[in-house]
């Protein structure tokens, strides 16, 4: 039981960190394109 609980904790940190490594890839492209204006939003809308 100790290695079956020991792997769904391993499972909730992996998705986890992967949740907040994908938070912090979308956050600043789209932070950077509000402040800067409607100039940047036009490339990262077409990627």
């Amino acid at each position: 039981m100790t290695s079956a609980r020991s792997t769904i904790v391993r499972a909730g940190i992996a998705a986890v960190g992967a949740g907040l490594a994908a938070g912090l890839l979308t956050a600043p492209p789209a932070t950077a394109a509000t402040s800067t204006g409607p100039r940047l939003t036009v490339p990262t809308s077409t990627m």
